[in-house]
């Protein structure tokens, strides 16, 4: 099977002169047997001028931070290199034309798992009297996943620690090793407790490259290393911390636990960070129907003994989120200001609903930054939502539950049209061969962020003695502040 992605990439010289040539598809994904053999056609469109366009393969990078980079070495070095199959590597492309290139996948026989390799196709340098000489590449990634029966997804340890940021704040940081040979999908969460076992924070872990696109969830290449950093605000003091990570594989589980002593020499606490800050709420919900108009004032102080340099953007709360509140909100008010000790800001957002809006709720959110000297030191996020006519139902599915004895963890994602908030969870874990309680555990969300339609979301608890080993069923009952808005079973194997 092929899926084929398309992107049309531009560049865009200054002189009032466009270049640009189309590259589609983008991205391919082929799953097949081993020995098999596949083949796509790689599109190039030229635009302005006639172009010569080489297509040379690669070996992809991924780096701790999530980025990938390219080297060009050869099928000595890199087998899948020697899969790739093209009828030439040097085309004409005329302009306002395009070319079309078969490109043929010979997978070999006795391998399995998934293999990554990308084309890179470079048109030639345009140059010309009194212009900039430029060079763009474009990366076509192809994936190839070769039948895997009897593999799974996993994941190795190969550090949990705590690092300095800039700051020398202490910043958890959690690096794994894709030991399965195959590609998937990872997302970490953590948990910090004392050394009793009192739970201090939970953490969402992010990648750099995870904290740029402001979302977590990142493809982890096989035999690739990752870095998942989240700075605590609940640690103040040094001491033995207990972190337990769930790591997310596609639509597995897994936990692991290490004990890291924080010392005292090596770190800066934070002191004052909570107060530079303080919005009187940050989770704002309006109620209109459409046609109406509604004025709201949402204030930030500084109850710090500095000043700060603050700044103020709008987002929407979930890339490419189809009920956006932009089209209904604007604003009144700086978008940077500085904030004296003691002093506040008022901003202004005002709602003007359409008469044929379609019923429903909308978000949107505002991200207060604050600095010193340029560099940011904290921020703060105000949810802001409004609901034309009747809410939705709150609805929600079941990925998965799993445990290691210590905690429990289920998986789940907001299928509904409305927002979730106020979630409290319980699961009682039976043993599956004689239906025998064993533990009842509640499950709190990993922070009180409100959780929006199509996220997925974990909830976390700790049984009051270990669980033991051997095949459970999990009964989970979810609310949705009063509601009960699921009620599901499933097994899982405690280790």
């Amino acid at each position: 099977m092929k899926k084929v992605f398309s992107v049309f990439l531009l560049l865009i010289l200054y002189f009032g002169c466009l270049y640009a040539i189309g590259v589609e598809p983008m991205s391919v994904e082929i799953e097949a047997d081993a020995g098999a053999s596949a083949e796509f056609i790689l599109t190039i469109r030229g635009e302005a001028q006639d172009t010569v366009t080489k297509i040379t393969p690669f070996q992809p990078l991924q780096q701790e931070t999530g980025d990938i980079t390219y080297q060009q070495v050869d099928a000595e070095v890199y087998s899948p290199i020697g899969w790739i199959s093209l009828d030439q590597n040097e085309v004409d492309v005329p302009a306002g034309g395009k070319t079309d290139i078969p490109v043929k996948v010979n997978i070999p026989f006795g391998i399995r798992g998934t293999y990554i390799l990308t084309l890179m196709v470079e048109p030639e340098a345009a140059q010309g009297e009194g212009m900039i000489q430029f060079k763009i590449r474009y990366a076509v990634r192809v994936t190839i996943r070769v039948n895997s029966s009897g593999i799974r997804e996993n994941a190795k340890v190969d550090a949990m620690q705590f690092v300095p940021n800039e700051k020398k704040a202490p910043v958890l940081q959690v690096k794994l090793n894709n030991v399965s040979g195959l590609d998937y999908l990872c997302s970490v969460n953590a948990s910090i407790r004392d050394e009793t076992g009192r739970l201090i924070e939970n953490l969402k872990m992010m990648t750099d490259s995870e904290q740029k696109r402001g979302q977590q969830g990142i493809r982890f290449y096989p035999e690739a290393s990752l870095a998942f950093l989240s700075l605590p605000e609940k640690i103040v003091s040094p001491g033995k911390y207990r972190i337990q990570a769930i790591v997310k594989m596609n639509d597995f589980q897994r936990i692991f636990q290490q004990t890291v002593e924080i010392k005292k020499d090596e770190f800066i606490f934070p002191d004052a960070r909570d107060f530079y800050l303080v919005i009187d709420n940050t989770k704002r919900l309006l109620q209109l129907n459409p046609g109406g108009v509604k004025t709201d004032v949402i204030q930030a102080s500084n109850e710090s003994q500095q000043s700060i340099d603050v700044s103020v953007q709008f987002t929407d709360v979930v890339s490419d989120f189809e009920n956006s509140i932009k089209y209904f909100v604007s604003f009144r008010g700086e978008p940077k200001f500085t904030l004296d000790p003691g002093r506040s800001n008022r901003l202004v957002t005002m709602y003007k609903i359409p008469r044929d809006a379609t019923p429903n709720t909308y978000y949107g959110k505002l991200i207060y930054t604050a600095s010193k000297d340029g560099t940011p030191i904290t921020s703060e996020t105000v949810t802001m939502a409004v609901q034309i006519g009747e809410k939705k139902t709150p609805s929600t599915t079941l990925s998965n539950i799993s445990s290691n004895g210590e905690i429990v963890a289920a998986v789940l994602e907001n299928d509904g049209q409305v927002h979730l908030a106020d979630l409290l969870g319980e699961i009682s874990v039976l043993r599956k061969e004689t239906n025998e309680m064993i533990s009842t555990v509640e499950v709190l969300p990993i922070d009180n962020s409100w959780i929006f339609p199509t996220q997925e979301f974990s909830l976390i608890g700790q049984p009051e003695t270990p669980i033991p080993t051997g095949t459970m069923i999990y009964r989970l009952m979810l609310y949705n502040g009063k509601d009960l808005i699921l009620e599901t079973e499933t097994e899982g194997i405690i280790e």
